[in-house]
């Protein structure tokens, strides 16, 4: 395996404590549980102004509620198994460390599949317009309510009874997600089928709505949208030999909630190391294969990650997987070999705080 040199980067004042910890383990688990709980109630709110259905909306609340009301437990058994893991030192750090934990809890919640029938449903949902009428930023529960919402009432039912049982069993770890990160990130995927279409017919050409179709091909944005994403899913249940579990599975997984960069990240002196991660205390290694041709390195893609985040000890870190994953493929696109053309060269990128 070819190595590239590790990355390491000197980040001063790592984080900062959330919030004063309590003296007493007690305190701090019913401390821990209040603020998961808010956090949720939070994330799982529904805008008032979200044109649907009073039966509709009345069965998404509840559904979310159950969810409160399960994850009050989840929140407490953490609390109480880092009170007791960390040093009393650090124990300061604990709510960064919690709030790293809900991150990736949330993430579990939306990569969660819902089983083959609703699934189904969920493929054919993402796919209508009204889908991208909120932005996916503004919430993933919404837009999860606005999909189900344009489903016939027993097909609504079919959703919102299989979340449930999905959120149980995650709750009670009774079933993990199992989605994995694609080898090649969506955006690229997007950009490969954009590349393919120039040099079809405009008959074999696959469609495109107007809107995305100017900013792809005119301003040549790279920022993947909803109806860039929305596109994409429709392009790839057509392929041949689409599989409908692992493109929900997929869907999920890139629409994910991720941790956001902190306030001052364009400020951090963190070079070539994801402002994210940083803040969140994420190292890790990414592996990562592409071929050489001319000297230069094309077609890279993740064979690889290790992942760590302080507080998810022995937790898969869904929400933190791919943080490092643009980073690493920009580096390899920039190597230049002067070597022989080979289909298979590896390379891995280690990033550590330090």
């Amino acid at each position: 395996m070819r190595r590239a040199a590790a990355l390491g980067v000197l980040l001063l004042g790592l984080r900062a404590a959330c919030a004063q910890v309590p003296e007493k383990e007690n305190d701090w688990v019913r401390l821990t549980s209040e603020r998961g709980t808010r956090w949720l109630q939070q994330d799982l709110a529904l805008p008032a102004d979200l044109a649907v259905d009073a039966e509709t909306r009345a069965a998404a609340t509840d559904v979310a509620a159950k969810q409160i009301a399960r994850m009050r437990s989840r929140w407490e058994q953490w609390a109480r198994s880092q009170w007791q893991r960390v040093p009393a030192s650090e124990r300061p750090f604990l709510p960064d460390r919690f709030r790293a934990f809900y991150v990736n809890e949330w993430a579990a919640m939306h990569v969660q599949s819902l089983g083959a029938e609703a699934d189904h449903l969920m493929l054919a949902a993402w796919q209508r317009p009204a889908y991208c009428r909120v932005q996916l930023e503004e919430g993933w529960f919404a837009n999860l309510l606005l999909a189900v919402a344009q489903l016939p009432a027993p097909q609504r039912a079919v959703v919102w009874a299989a979340q449930d049982k999905a959120w149980n069993r995650l709750a009670r770890r009774e079933e993990l997600p199992t989605a994995q990160a694609p080898v090649i990130p969506i955006a690229d995927d997007i950009g490969q089928l954009v590349k393919a279409m120039r040099s079809q017919s405009p008959r074999t050409a696959p469609p495109m709505v107007p809107v995305l179709a100017w900013r792809r091909l005119v301003r040549g944005q790279e920022t993947v949208s909803c109806p860039a994403l929305q596109w994409w899913l429709q392009q790839a249940v057509r392929r041949p030999g689409a599989d409908e579990r692992a493109l929900s599975d997929e869907y999920r997984y890139v629409t994910r909630p991720l941790p956001a960069d902190p306030p001052n990240a364009k400020d951090q002196a963190t070079a070539n190391y994801p402002p994210a991660a940083a803040d969140y205390g994420a190292e890790g290694k990414v592996k990562l294969q592409a071929r050489r041709s001319g000297g230069r390195m094309v077609d890279p893609v993740v064979v690889g990650r290790q992942i760590t985040v302080p507080g998810l000890e022995g937790e898969r870190p869904i929400a933190f997987e791919t943080l490092f994953d643009a980073a690493a493929l920009q580096r390899v696109r920039q190597v230049q070999q002067n070597e022989p053309d080979n289909d298979r060269v590896y390379f891995e990128f280690v990033w550590r705080l330090q």
